[in-house]
């Protein structure tokens, strides 16, 4: 089967939307930025447009994995999945330790963003389940469908008192993000129905956007990665790159994959090198719009650098990015 470079093209720019949370979001959380400002305003839109990120790598993750017509034994999937994981998650808690002087935590989050790979765990651990309801055109829908009903009703909860305390049992978050992607993969053929998913995400993006700048609050349910308007957004967008593929000359293809393969190493070290140059260049880029777009391509083109790097040394490559 062809590589969807459009896949991989949207798997770069949630990277950079990562890394753009964490920049956009550092003037506000060290105080630099006040609620009311114009650089107040444009962190928040900012982090705003790049919240979509977080469960478009979720969603990419389970359209692969959940590919029943490609077999995954339980034992490749913790040999080759899990324990790259695990190792990681080890080795760079000990990198952020020793290079920032921490604590080490071997199984916990050195560093905010390491939670994410926690997830992932979990997520790999629950593909050979996701997989058999995957198989099952009436219980995959049925699932996502449940999921996003769910996430609806406890989004509503945080504004009003609900008769019952909905629990999310097994529809949990990034669960239903990876089956929604495959749901999506398979029911989203017809242009009408891909209209109105795009219609969807562009109100979920401009309420995304409203929501914060409005009521002048970085802490807004609205930035939830499980809110509906950010379920909507990142729907629609992979909605869009899957149903978009594009063609690319054999050396730009082989560019996009490469820098595609590095986006997990990326993920590992940005807070680490966004650590190293945001203070010191904010001495010089005092506008926070500036440096957020001074900061973020910096950021990228080293973490890509070191992870391309350790991806050329033996066992790097296989269990530490």
């Amino acid at each position: 089967m062809e590589r969807n470079l459009s896949l991989d093209i949207l798997r770069i720019m949630a990277c950079i939307a990562v890394i753009m949370i964490h920049t956009a979001g550092s003037p506000i959380v060290h105080g630099f930025v006040s609620p009311g400002s114009m650089d107040y305003n444009c962190c928040l839109i900012l982090d705003a447009l790049s919240r979509w990120s977080v469960p478009v790598f979720a969603m990419l993750t389970g359209f692969f994995m959940l590919d029943t017509a490609k077999e995954l034994p339980i034992k490749k999937l913790f040999s080759k999945y899990i324990l790259r994981l695990f190792t990681a998650l080890v080795f760079w808690s000990v990198f952020y330790a020793i290079t920032l002087h921490k604590s080490f935590y071997p199984l916990g989050s050195q560093e905010g963003h390491f939670w994410y790979v926690g997830m992932c765990i979990g997520l790999y651990l629950a593909v050979p389940i996701m997989r058999m309801i995957a198989a099952n055109e009436r219980l995959l829908s049925y699932f996502c469908w449940t999921w996003l009903v769910i996430k609806c009703y406890q989004f509503i909860g945080n504004f009003i008192t609900l008769p019952i305390n909905l629990q999310d049992v097994i529809f949990v978050d990034y669960v239903g993000y990876c089956l929604s992607a495959y749901y999506l993969k398979t029911f989203t053929r017809t242009k009408n129905i891909r209209t109105g998913i795009y219609i969807l995400g562009i109100l979920g993006t401009i309420t995304t956007i409203l929501a914060p700048v409005l009521s002048q609050n970085d802490d807004t349910v609205f930035f939830n990665y499980t809110a509906p308007n950010v379920i909507v957004t990142a729907i629609a967008l992979l909605t869009f790159f899957m149903h978009h593929p594009i063609s690319l000359r054999q050396s730009w293809a082989n560019v996009i994959t490469t820098i595609s393969k590095c986006t997990f190493g990326i993920y590992l070290v940005h807070m680490w090198v966004l650590i190293q140059i945001f203070f010191r260049l904010h001495r010089f880029i005092p506008n926070s719009l500036i440096l957020c777009f001074v900061c973020v391509p910096v950021v990228f083109l080293t973490g890509g650098g070191i992870s391309l790097i350790m991806s050329k040394l033996r066992y790097f490559n296989k269990y530490i990015i």
